[in-house]
């Protein structure tokens, strides 16, 4: 006896993901979605129209919530946390990139949150996480900490039901990190000043609840339509459950992150210089949990090219997080210590020229003590707290300065 979940892109049937009556997680394409579509995965190839095992098991399970929110969502559905069939029955409508499980776009609705609405849907996500307690809910992100894929339309925030499709991620506060929200939302947009291609965000306030909302990078309007865009991370690039994110643990490091990058990315390298880029200014802003998952490769067309970047946080600026990098530069993980000899060996773990390498080590270095002054002013000039954000600048240009000095 088998048990099959229909995968959906938009509307139109992909096949079917399901468990065998021994226990193995497969997933079947449609005969026309195999003739005429695209792989779910780069490990689920659509020359074979049917494929069982770990690659399946592990492609699903980066998509599924982490620690103790999988637990509670478990627990709240009455299912095991570790039965990934059943997680995606309760929680599988809207998934990370293109595709959606249970049912097709169209059948989804929108229902829309006034003020009070909003807050109370955001102050419930510790009890109720993911809004499992919504009749009509089903959403899915990886990660572990408190957020709600939401739409925005205009200025109002609506809670997609259904296998709606969201536009954006509203993060809250995580605790046992002051002001949070702030530091993330000053990382990145910072980051647009440095980096670019950065995942758009803005602060939202709501009397005592503050929250960062993130515009999914993974969405596009085409025609009057929301579109899903195809995209995998690291660990699913690399066929690596979740919990092995981190190099320490047996995750991808920057020597693997660039060999997926030479794999399946269009233009290797330019987004290996994107890597670099983001390792760097990591780096600067003391973001210790850099890890592979926060690595994806989008889909766009015929190009597929590294997503822009999203949750960067300086965590070192808090004492209860982790003191040493995700994932190690040159062979060390302590971000006091990395210097040229680091970058050198770096410039061979990824392939680049020396020169190269260092070029844009004091290229990000410098346009992030540059841009530091610009984003703590616009940020400043209209949100509150504006002594934490004069800190967390002095913090990161005191960071730039260090990993300045490292080089020579």
């Amino acid at each position: 006896m088998t048990t099959g979940l229909e995968i959906y892109y938009g509307d139109i049937l992909v096949g079917v993901f399901g468990l065998t009556s021994q226990a193995d997680y497969y997933i079947e394409y449609a005969e026309g979605w195999q003739q005429h579509g695209f792989p779910v995965s780069v490990h689920l190839p659509l020359s074979q129209a049917r494929h069982e095992g770990r690659q399946v098991e592990y492609f699903i399970e980066n998509l599924l919530p982490e620690a103790e929110l999988r637990q509670a969502i478990a627990r709240r559905h009455g299912i095991s946390e570790n039965n990934y069939f059943s997680m995606m029955q309760a929680i599988g409508r809207d998934c990370a990139g293109a595709f959606s499980l249970g049912g097709a776009q169209s059948a989804g609705r929108y229902e829309q949150l006034d003020t009070p609405q909003l807050r109370e849907l955001l102050q419930s996500l510790p009890q109720y996480p993911l809004a499992v307690n919504r009749q009509g809910a089903s959403f899915s992100l990886a990660g572990a900490q408190n957020k709600i894929p939401l739409h925005k339309r205009g200025t109002v925030f609506e809670l997609p039901l259904a296998g709606a499709a969201s536009n954006c991620i509203i993060k809250t506060p995580m605790q046992h990190a002051r002001h949070s929200v702030l530091n993330e939302l000053f990382c990145m947009q910072l980051a647009q000043r440095v980096l670019g291609d950065v995942a758009n965000t803005e602060y939202l306030f709501l009397d005592d609840v503050s929250s960062l909302v993130v515009h999914r990078y993974d969405r596009v309007i085409e025609g009057h339509q929301l579109k899903r865009i195809p995209q995998e991370d690291f660990c699913q690039l690399s066929a690596l459950p979740s919990r092995l994110k981190y190099e320490s643990e047996g995750g991808p490091g920057f020597s693997e992150c660039a060999r997926i990058i030479r794999t399946y990315c269009s233009i290797p390298a330019r987004e290996l210089l994107r890597m670099l880029k983001w390792s760097v200014f990591n780096l600067c802003i003391g973001n210790m949990d850099a890890h592979a998952k926060n690595l994806s490769v989008l889909t766009s067309g015929t190009q597929k090219n590294l997503a822009p970047f999203y949750d960067l946080i300086s965590t070192l600026y808090y004492e209860e997080f982790s003191q040493e990098l995700a994932m190690s530069i040159g062979g060390r993980r302590n971000p006091d210590k990395i210097g040229s000899t680091q970058w050198l060996r770096f410039a061979e773990d990824i392939g680049l020229p020396v020169a190269i390498v260092l070029q844009q080590v004091r290229y990000v270095i410098n346009r992030t003590i540059d841009a530091l002054p610009l984003t703590a002013e616009a940020l400043m000039a209209k949100l509150p707290h504006t002594a934490f954000i004069a800190d967390l600048k002095k913090f990161i240009l005191n960071r730039c300065i260090l990993v300045q000095r490292k080089l020579q």
